[in-house]
C-alpha cells in the first residue's frame, strides 16, 4: 500500500481515537459540572480532558508521550504569549469605557480587593493603589497558579491536537478546526450558566476561540512547543476573568459587549488575528508538520547559520565513526549515512512513515541553495550524513527538485 495513503490513513483513526476519549471524558466531567455543581474541582477535572485524550490516543497506538512539544521553545515566543493577550483585553476593554458602554472601577470590587489586601478603600489615591496592587499580584502569582489547569488543556489542543491536524490539512484548516472544536467542548457549561441569549453568547465565544486558535497555533508551529500557547490561554484567562470584568460596573445593555461572551474582545482578537493569518501565509504557513520531539528536533525557519551549525555536528558525529581523519573517507562516511538513515527509518516506523529517498534528494538540493558547502556532485547518502539527527521538518519545494520527494516536501508530510 502507498505509505503516504497509509499514513494519511493512521492520522485520521488517531484523531477519531483523541476525538472518541475526549468525547467519553468531557460528558463525564460536563455532567459533573451542570447536574451535580459548577465546582472548581469538576472544573478543573473538564480541564485536564484533553491532556487525558491525547496520552490515551498515544498509548493506544503505540506512540510516546515525550514526542509531544515539550520543550520549552523560544523566550520571544513565550513572551509574546503572554503580553498579546493582555494588549488585545486592554485594548477591548479601553474602548467598552472610552465608548461608554460600560463603567469602570466597579466600588464592590474595590471594596472586595481592598479586603482582600488588608486595605481600606475610599480615597482615590487607595483606590488607585489598591487596583494597581491587585492587577499586578493578578498578572502574576495568580497567572502562575493557574499554568497548571490551563496546561490540562493546551497539551491536548495544541501539543497534540494540531499536529496531528496538519498533516491533513493546511495551516489556515487547522486553525479553524481546531478553534471550532475547542468552542465546542466549552458549550455544555456555557448554555447552563452562561445567562442571557446562548446564540449570541456561543457565537461570540466560537469567534473569540477560533480567532485565538489562530495566533496560538502560530506560534505552536513556529517555536516547536506548547508553552507559548500555555501561556497565550492562561493571561487570556487571567485578564479577562480576575481582573477586567471584575473592575467593569455593568449596566443593562454592557454583558453584549464584555467578557468573552460579548462583542468586543472577539472583534479586537479577530483583527490580531487576521494579522497573523497573513504573516502565516507569507512565512508558508508555519509549515511544521511533526512535534519536534517526534523528529529528534524541529527548526522550521530553516538558516544558513542554522545549516552550518548542522553541518558541523554531521561532520563531527562522521569522526566518531573510527577516529579523526574519516571525515574525508567516502566509505566512512557513506557507513555513517547508511547508518542514519536505519535510524530515521526506525523513528518514523512509530508514527507510520518511512524515509523517502526523493525527500532527501530534495533535501540535498536545499542544502545546496542553503549552506554552499555541498559538493554539485553529492549523492543522496551524501545528503543524509549532512542531515545527520532527523530533526529538521522541512517546508517548501526547493527550486529545481521535481517527482513525489518534492511533493511530500512541499507539502511537509515527511519529516527527515
Amino acid at each position: 500500500m502507498d505509505p503516504i495513503h497509509t499514513d494519511r490513513r493512521r492520522t485520521i483513526l488517531t484523531l477519531l481515537t483523541f476525538l472518541g476519549v475526549l468525547s467519553v471524558a468531557a460528558s463525564a466531567a460536563h455532567f459533573a459540572i451542570v447536574r451535580l455543581a459548577p465546582t472548581s474541582l469538576y472544573v478543573g477535572t473538564l480541564m485536564m480532558t484533553p491532556t487525558l485524550a491525547a496520552f490515551v490516543t498515544l498509548r493506544l497506538w503505540g506512540r510516546r508521550i515525550a514526542e509531544l512539544p515539550w520543550r520549552w521553545g523560544s523566550h520571544r515566543a513565550n513572551i509574546a504569549g503572554y503580553v498579546l493577550p493582555a494588549l488585545y483585553v486592554s485594548i477591548a476593554y479601553g474602548l467598552v469605557w472610552l465608548l461608554g458602554l460600560a463603567g469602570v472601577a466597579n466600588p464592590e470590587t474595590l471594596d472586595e480587593w481592598g479586603h482582600g489586601l488588608g486595605l481600606s478603600g475610599g480615597s482615590g489615591g487607595s483606590s488607585l493603589a489598591i487596583v494597581a496592587l491587585m492587577t499586578a499580584l493578578l498578572a502574576s502569582v495568580q497567572f502562575i497558579k493557574s499554568l497548571g489547569s490551563i496546561a490540562g488543556e493546551e497539551i491536548g489542543w495544541r501539543g497534540f491536537l494540531v499536529w496531528e491536524l496538519r498533516r491533513l490539512f493546511s495551516f489556515e484548516v487547522t486553525c479553524l478546526l481546531s478553534g471550532l472544536l475547542w468552542a465546542v467542548w466549552h458549550y455544555p457549561v456555557i448554555i447552563a450558566y452562561g445567562g442571557g441569549d446562548p446564540f449570541f453568547q456561543l457565537a461570540c465565544f466560537t469567534v473569540m476561540l477560533v480567532s485565538m486558535s489562530v495566533i496560538m497555533t502560530y506560534y505552536t508551529f513556529t517555536s516547536g512547543s506548547l508553552w507559548p500557547a500555555v501561556m497565550f490561554h492562561g493571561a487570556h484567562n487571567i485578564y479577562i476573568q480576575k481582573i477586567y470584568t471584575p473592575l467593569t460596573i455593568q449596566g443593562e445593555t454592557s454583558g453584549m459587549w464584555i467578557d468573552e461572551y460579548g462583542l468586543m474582545v472577539p472583534i479586537v482578537v479577530t483583527v490580531v488575528a487576521a494579522i497573523y493569518w497573513r504573516r502565516a501565509r507569507r512565512e508558508g504557513g508555519a509549515a511544521s508538520v511533526r512535534p519536534p520531539a517526534a523528529a529528534l528536533r524541529v527548526d522550521e525557519r530553516v538558516d544558513p547559520e542554522h545549516d552550518e551549525r548542522r553541518l558541523t555536528g554531521a561532520e563531527r558525529r562522521v569522526d566518531g565513526v573510527g577516529g579523526a581523519g574519516e571525515r574525508d573517507d567516502p566509505g566512512a562516511v557513506g557507513a555513517h549515512a547508511e547508518r542514519r538513515e536505519v535510524e530515521v527509518e526506525e523513528v518514523d516506523a512509530g508514527a507510520g512513515r518511512r524515509l523517502d529517498r526523493h525527500v532527501a534528494r530534495a533535501v540535498l538540493e536545499q542544502r545546496r541553495h542553503r549552506v554552499g558547502r555541498l559538493e554539485a556532485g553529492g549523492d543522496v547518502d551524501e545528503a543524509l550524513a549532512v542531515v545527520g539527527d532527523p530533526g529538521l521538518v522541512v517546508g517548501g519545494r526547493p527550486e529545481g527538485v521535481e517527482g513525489r520527494g518534492a511533493d511530500e516536501l512541499e507539502r511537509g508530510a515527511l519529516a527527515v
